[in-house]
């Protein structure tokens, strides 16, 4: 076996995410993961946890609806079981109003969230050598502050809690 075949084998295969250099030479932006985007979530965690735990009630409350039904339907004898038909009818509204507070909770957070990734990125472009803003696009650079943050927005409004909720259910 070659030298140099056996240095190939124990050498490590690049990661996509390590730096490569692109036509012009610049370096290339690294691909970030799930586990980069944890440090920005930090300051809205107290509101993750409460729309977490909001929408957990939402959710037993709607998971205790099917129990309720099951008794009225086979204790009905003719007349509706009051006491159950009210339970089933609180049961319908807490879930409704749950459910409404932790999507307020979460599009608040989300809102505050893209205005301040919105705040950072600007900052960036603003602090940046002008001779690399005129290498870039600028519908590029307008694209990431809008479009891209408001994808991310959309993921932080509907994905995390209701993926959490979801899962506990």
């Amino acid at each position: 076996m070659s030298a140099q075949a056996a240095s190939s084998r124990t050498r490590k295969p690049r990661h996509p995410s390590t730096l490569t250099p692109n036509i012009q030479g610049a370096p290339q932006p690294r691909i970030v993961g799930f586990r980069d985007t944890i440090p920005l979530l930090r300051p809205y965690r107290g509101r993750l946890i409460l729309a977490f735990v909001v929408g957990l009630v939402a959710t037993a409350a709607a998971a205790a609806q099917p129990v309720v039904v099951t008794s009225i339907v086979d204790a009905f004898t003719g007349t509706l079981p009051v006491a159950s038909a009210l339970l089933l009818i609180s049961l319908l509204l807490a879930s409704a109003v749950f459910t409404a507070m932790r999507q307020l909770i979460m599009q608040r957070a989300g809102e505050r969230f893209a205005f301040d990734t919105r705040q950072r990125i600007i900052g960036h472009i603003y602090a940046m050598p002008i001779d690399k803003l005129e290498r870039r696009d600028r519908a590029d650079l307008v694209s990431r502050v809008t479009t891209d943050v408001s994808q991310i927005r959309e993921i932080f409004t509907s994905g995390l809690v209701e993926l959490a909720c979801s899962g506990v259910a």
